[in-house]
């Protein structure tokens, strides 16, 4: 819960930091502003999913913390198309959220790993499937083996999509935070 509330925390000060600096961006670099937008609207979404704790919610989180921090670099480094900046020029703003990023990153890892034992992968798989994260739950021996499987019985096994039958019985249990 901790790790998901310092997550959520990360996520809101990212919101915050690109809401500001989109109406600057509009007006400098129309497809820069564009993207401060769009990056704010998927991190509420991701928020949200994330304080559901949802996979999805933290994948997306993930996906955007990476793909806006390398945004970053390289728009300070090699530069976008028409757009290159100083490292400060936002009044360290963009400096700020590097940290905030790399923190929503390690409590996904951490939430992750805490949900099944299996670190991101698991998380991937899950995500995938729309299992919810830190669900009761393992992996099945039978021929899905990739699949995530929610126990529903003595010996059975269901699949987290599609319902299956009770032929799953060399069921692995996990537990959230075992």
């Amino acid at each position: 819960m901790i790790i998901r509330l310092v997550a959520a925390s990360a996520l809101a000060m990212e919101i915050a930091i690109h809401a500001d600096l989109a109406p600057d961006h509009l007006r400098e670099v129309p497809y820069v502003g564009v993207g401060f937008v769009l990056a704010a609207v998927l991190l509420s979404l991701a928020l949200f999913g994330v304080l559901a704790d949802r996979p999805r919610g933290w994948l997306l989180g993930v996906a955007l913390c990476v793909g806006m921090g390398v945004l970053f670099v390289a728009s300070r480094t090699i530069g976008l198309p028409g757009f290159r900046e100083a490292w400060s020029s936002d009044g360290g703003l963009g400096l700020a959220a590097l940290p905030a990023e790399a923190v929503f990153i390690g409590c996904a890892i951490i939430a992750s790993r805490q949900a099944q034992g299996d670190g991101l992968v698991g998380l991937l798989v899950r995500g995938a499937a729309g299992a919810p994260a830190g669900h009761r739950g393992g992996r099945c021996g039978c021929a899905r083996r990739a699949s995530w499987w929610a126990k529903s019985g003595p010996g059975e096994c269901r699949d987290l999509v599609e319902a299956s039958g009770p032929e799953h019985r060399d069921w692995q249990e996990t537990t959230p935070g075992a």
